[in-house]
């Protein structure tokens, strides 16, 4: 199967923080995919300066928020209306 992914939510649950080790992961197969971290608690720098997300936003955020983050990416294309699978 594949996929094209044009962004990643990605929902950050520490202390397990998995979701970063999902973003190691693909970096480290030589994937470069803008992620936004979702995340109820403020992560640590670290892993934010490691991954460079385009953005953090914190539990509870306007959904406003999110779309003024993703709407300059779907203007660049419409791959994120029509996913491919």
């Amino acid at each position: 199967m594949t996929m094209n992914v044009d962004l990643l939510l990605v929902d950050i649950n520490p202390p397990e923080a998995t979701d970063w080790d999902l973003l190691r992961d693909l970096r480290s197969a030589g994937g470069s995919i803008p992620a936004i971290v979702l995340s109820a608690i403020p992560p640590s720098t670290s892993p934010v300066r490691e991954f460079g997300p385009l953005a953090v936003l914190h539990k509870p955020f306007p959904m406003e928020a999110l779309l003024r983050l993703v709407r300059p990416l779907a203007a660049r294309g419409d791959r994120l209306a029509r996913p491919s699978v």
